[in-house]
């Protein structure tokens, strides 16, 4: 079956490519002969197999600075994970001689190699003949082929004994993601969209997902309502296809939305674990001099801080759910205006009626310092800020909690236009440790978009009044009705001085958010 499907696919997928001979990636594993060993590579071509799966809480077999020559002599098949004996038998019988799997490829104690390797993922995984992902296990002892269970029951009708043979219902991975430990991994998510093919072996059968098609072995994917197009991975070949601003800025917010939910053993990897996506991206998403000059980092990136260069603006709108935040991470990874910032899924807010940004706020600066060589991994501790004007108005927060007393289940807004509260999106959980100050402490609305139905404004608490330095706190939606402003009868271009909240905004405020 998977062979059909790879047949297929190399035959007739224009999109997916003929699984041409690529550039091998720094170290591979020779699986040609019976004894497994690391391979140097030294610039040549091959066809190449990658593994997807999860490394879990028990240890598995890495290649460190001081077993690098061991790898390298031989790897003894017993020291293997179940998972990599059971890809490596795999990769065998498709004639492949390479396989890469992260733990043994990557220096895991050489921090120099780690960035480096790192940053060729993309690359990694693009050029790849096939990615097998071991969909169904949460550690290395999990496995790739599974027994499918089947039940004989005898059904007597008539006089007449029937032998029915059943299985459980078997869960996909394209309805029922949970259901998979793989899939909850945020590293994962970039291994799924960059490869030109992915096998997942579930405990139930063999699944299959390319650029351009799905299916699986019971053909529940083929016959039911789910059109391959609509998957995350078939969209993100279509974005980077059609390389549309609106689209790859659509794109990127789905897939910043899908992966803000998905899990990381280490907190660091946020931007590393999806620098991947960020170089696919880039390479298709052409700079505008109208955007040139917000840029100023220390090497050629236009992803800062996870906001594109080209739709910062829109970038800037994402948020959490009211009833879904925690805490603030401890240790600083991130800006507070990065969506990287927090430890939850966030959501954006770009796509309402009537939405128009031009003309309530402009950046001036962005400043993003990678910590290290590759300009979308990891930033320099507290490099990064942003300095952007727009309307500035005092605004001051109500909270109510429940009977705890430590998590509010609402977060109203109380703003200077009224007594209407708006609906206030908190970036974390503001909890009993913060400073009884914050009860009382005014905080201020920078204007982001102005629509017909809705506003949109970053919530900013100040950190250094004399400097007119801020962090952000969450995002506001201020209804239109709540402001005084109502579209005109033809539904079009508001006179926004006739109306009593735009009267109060007399000047645009040039503020840095850190």
């Amino acid at each position: 079956m998977a062979t059909q499907w790879l047949q297929d696919c190399l035959g007739y997928h224009n999109r997916c490519g003929n699984g041409p001979e690529s550039l091998l990636p720094t170290r591979v594993l020779d699986v040609d002969s019976p004894i497994v060993r690391l391979y140097v590579s030294c610039g040549e071509k091959a066809q190449y197999v990658c593994l997807s799966h999860c490394w879990g809480l028990s240890q598995i077999i890495i290649t460190t600075a001081k077993t690098l020559q061991d790898r390298i002599s031989g790897i003894p098949w017993t020291s293997l994970s179940r998972t990599f004996q059971e890809a490596i038998t795999f990769t065998r019988s498709l004639k492949v001689r390479y396989l890469w799997i992260d733990s043994l490829c990557i220096v895991q104690d050489d921090k120099h190699d780690w960035e480096q390797e790192a940053a060729r993922i993309a690359m990694i995984y693009e050029n790849s003949f096939l990615t097998l992902a071991a969909t169904k296990s949460t550690n290395g002892q999990g496995g790739m082929f599974s027994n499918l269970n089947v039940h004989e029951l005898v059904v007597n009708v008539h006089d007449t004994s029937y032998h029915l043979y059943v299985r459980r219902l078997i869960k996909h991975l394209h309805n029922d993601p949970q259901e998979f430990p793989l899939l909850s991994r945020a590293w994962v998510l970039q291994e799924r969209l960059l490869s030109p093919r992915v096998l997942h072996f579930t405990n139930g059968e063999l699944a299959w997902e390319c650029r351009e098609d799905m299916h699986c072995e019971c053909d529940r994917l083929s016959d039911d309502s789910t059109n391959a197009a609509d998957t995350e991975k078939a969209k993100f070949s279509d974005a980077l296809a059609n390389a549309s601003t609106s689209i790859l800025r659509k794109t990127w917010h789905e897939i910043v939305s899908t992966y803000s939910g998905l899990n990381l053993t280490k907190p660091s990897d946020k931007f590393p674990a999806i620098s991947g996506l960020v170089k696919a991206l880039s390479r298709h998403w052409t700079i505008t001099p109208v955007h040139s000059n917000i840029l100023r980092t220390s090497q050629d990136n236009r992803c800062l801080a996870g906001l594109w260069q080209q739709t910062f603006l829109h970038d800037l709108l994402w948020r959490t759910r009211i009833d879904w935040r925690c805490a603030r991470p401890t240790t600083w990874r991130a800006p507070s205006w990065s969506w990287a910032s927090i430890n939850t899924k966030v959501y954006f807010e770009d796509a309402k009626d009537g939405y128009e940004s031009s003309d309530s706020a402009e950046v001036h600066d962005v400043i993003c310092d990678p910590a290290g060589s590759d300009p979308t991994g990891e930033l320099k501790m507290k490099s990064s800020s942003l300095v952007i004007s727009g309307y500035l108005t005092p605004a001051w927060l109500l909270f109510s909690w429940d009977g705890d007393g430590i998590r509010w289940t609402k977060h109203h807004l109380l703003t200077t236009s009224g007594p209407e509260p708006n609906v206030f999106y908190p970036d974390y959980l503001y909890c009993e440790e913060d400073p009884p100050a914050f009860y009382s402490e005014a905080v201020h609305c920078l204007l982001l978009s102005a629509g017909r139905i809705s506003h949109f404004s970053l919530i900013l608490r100040c950190l250094d009044p004399g400097e007119q330095v801020y962090e952000r706190m969450g995002l506001v939606e201020q209804f239109s009705h709540h402001l005084g402003i109502w579209e005109d009868e033809t539904g079009g271009p508001l006179d926004k001085t006739k109306h009593p909240w735009y009267k109060a905004l007399q000047e645009k405020s040039r503020v840095t958010i850190a």
